[in-house]
């Protein structure tokens, strides 16, 4: 069929899919921000403290989104959605308990997020698999396209409003906003009408379940464009994680920015991520599938540089931050969405969730590890000497896949991986594809 840009603006039940996301999206960024927030200003974190609670929140995506991706594929998506945005609520209830009973502790609050990260996972693996039940193949680029931009208004919005609602009201009420969104959220699940089909799942006595869970990592690890393009994504999501870890203790405690400033600055560089989203397909067009891939992850790499060089007057370190958050965005945007919607494009529907949870096991299980060593490095350099160290390995890992994608991109997709050129030109643009390497 003709693809027409724009057509998703009349599909009644991505608009609800979309909206839902959107909306409890502000309240995760806001969540996600306030939790390292909390334990530096309330708990006095040092920053080994700070990686272990950094690393809680993404810690289940290293250790359970394989089992999430598993039985999203066996239970469906959408009561998988469901039931995690329940869970969360839940779990954020327990949160305003111990912030309201005064017994919150660094232990505690890492228990507390490492079960929202649980349930985050399992909504994560569920959605990304979700969305081609909801719409058509050809409509996947643009589908992926509006979801991008919702997570950067999501970032720019919720990043924002974590930071002042700390500092104005506190963190009881910022939690009950996000509970608030989850609540926005499972209303428009529940509101979709197309019907998920049940796929059949195969039972031979000769598989184990250890294979059956490690499906999706085999047919990912087989594939030399899709392997590459996954460990360039556990290195940058390493490295990034690291990188926040620091940045969020060098600005407290050696720039002197208090939290609502703080979340200012990650607003303010969320707009580059805004305008990635609008250029995606456009960069693409002209410059290509490789080209777009590599200046795409080189602008996100090398942008952060620009953090442990900001120091001097406030107004002078606010700028250099808010400019290497707005090329870091722009640059990580473009790269997602073309990954994403490829990945989605060339994987059997019956083990998209597998697929989906091999990728967030790997890259964005690197995660948790980067904030730990983010911490245990500040502690032995300190911090701004640690973060510089950071940057220069964003930049090696770049250089790295710059050099190896080109020669890659000429093998033949591997066995069982559906070839780029099935997927309709209008929503690629390129003849060769690959897999969503990070967030």
């Amino acid at each position: 069929m003709r693809y027409r840009r724009g057509e998703l603006w009349y599909h009644s039940d991505f608009r609800k899919l979309w909206f839902g996301e959107s909306v409890s999206l502000i309240g995760t960024y806001a969540t996600q921000l306030m939790f390292p927030l909390v334990a530096v200003t309330h708990l006095r974190a040092s920053p080994t403290e700070l990686g272990v609670v950094s690393a809680a929140q993404f810690a289940p995506g290293l250790l359970l989104t394989l089992v999430a991706g598993y039985w999203a594929d066996r239970l469906g998506r959408r009561p998988m959605l469901v039931g995690s945005n329940l869970a969360r609520m839940a779990t954020l209830a327990a949160a305003i308990a111990l912030l309201q009973t005064g017994a919150l502790r660094v232990w505690s609050w890492c228990v507390i997020a490492f079960v929202l990260g649980t349930f985050t996972a399992a909504f994560n693996v569920a959605w990304h698999s979700y969305l081609p039940v909801v719409v058509e193949r050809r409509h996947l680029v643009e589908g992926n396209a509006k979801m991008q931009a919702s997570y950067s208004v999501a970032q720019l919005a919720g990043a924002g409003l974590g930071g002042w609602l700390l500092k104005l009201l506190s963190p009881a009420i910022a939690f009950l906003l996000d509970i608030a969104s989850y609540a926005v959220s499972v209303i428009a699940l529940l509101a979709i009408r197309k019907r998920e089909p049940r796929h059949v799942q195969p039972t031979g006595d000769d598989e184990s379940t250890a294979r059956r869970l490690t499906h999706g990592v085999r047919l990912l690890w087989r594939d030399l464009v899709l392997r590459a393009l996954l460990l360039e994504g556990a290195w940058f999501n390493f490295c990034e994680q690291a990188l926040l870890t620091l940045f969020m203790i060098y600005a407290v405690r050696f720039l002197d920015l208090d939290t609502g400033q703080v979340g200012l600055c990650i607003a303010l560089g969320s707009v580059g991520a805004v305008v990635g989203s609008v250029v995606a397909a456009r960069m693409e067009r002209r410059c290509g599938t490789v080209r777009t891939l590599v200046i795409a992850i080189g602008l996100a790499s090398c942008s952060p540089i620009l953090v442990p060089v900001a120091s001097g007057p406030k107004l002078v370190a606010v700028a250099l931050i808010v400019l290497s958050f707005n090329v870091y965005g722009l640059g990580l945007t473009v790269f997602n969405v073309h990954n994403l919607s490829q990945r989605q494009a060339r994987t059997d529907p019956s083990a998209l969730g597998r697929v989906t949870a091999a990728v967030g096991t790997i890259a964005v299980g690197a995660l948790p590890l980067g904030a730990i060593v983010g911490g245990l490095l500040g502690d032995l350099l300190g911090v701004r000497l640690s973060l510089a160290v950071v940057a220069a390995a964003f930049v090696t890992g770049w250089l790295l896949f710059a050099l190896a994608l080109p020669r890659l991109f000429g093998e033949p997709p591997a066995p069982g991986v559906t070839p780029a050129d099935t997927v309709p030109a209008a929503a690629t643009g390129s003849a060769v594809v690959a897999a969503e390497p990070s967030t």
